[in-house]
């Protein structure tokens, strides 16, 4: 498999072929010793993020933080979806007509991305909607127990 690993902007492929060639050697918790091409290096791993796909180094006392990217970034990468955001809303949308069950939120609560906001019933099923962001809701414009219609705003945000 193939990984691009990005140090100081500068990328570079690696290979498991090349890891496997690798001469490592633990030394201590997080530390090793490598031989490389006939060089030395003593590397201490200071952090790693496995979600973020960054590990922090220390390179014979040199700091460094390489990033690291797999084949399923790199194609995500080349189809542009890497820069895709999420764009704030200005206010909640009922997705389809239904019956206000509950409302979690009130105004100026600030809610992340992911938070239930109101509980909706539509065909005898519960729907959660959740905040696409992290937002401050400016104002509630249903009651619990209201009936809605498909595209009724029910929150705004500021």
């Amino acid at each position: 498999m193939k990984y691009l690993g990005i140090l100081n902007d500068v990328e570079t492929i690696i290979e498991d072929e090349s890891v496997e060639k690798l001469d490592l050697v633990s030394t201590g918790y997080n530390k090793y010793h490598v031989l490389y091409n006939h060089m030395s290096y003593d590397i201490e791993v200071l952090n790693f993020d496995v979600g973020l796909r960054y590990i922090e180094l220390l390179i014979n006392g040199v700091y460094y933080k390489v990033f690291v990217k797999n084949q399923t970034d790199l194609t995500i990468a080349n189809m542009g979806l890497d820069r895709v955001q999420i764009e704030k809303q200005s206010e909640l949308i009922s997705p389809m007509p239904g019956k206000v069950l509950d409302i979690i939120v009130s105004q100026d609560d600030e809610v992340q991305s992911g938070d239930p906001l109101i509980i909706l019933e539509a065909m005898k099923m519960e729907n959660v909607l959740k905040a696409s962001a992290q937002q401050k809701i400016k104002h509630v414009r249903v009651e619990v127990g209201e009936t809605v219609t498909k595209h009724q705003v029910l929150l705004s945000y500021y």
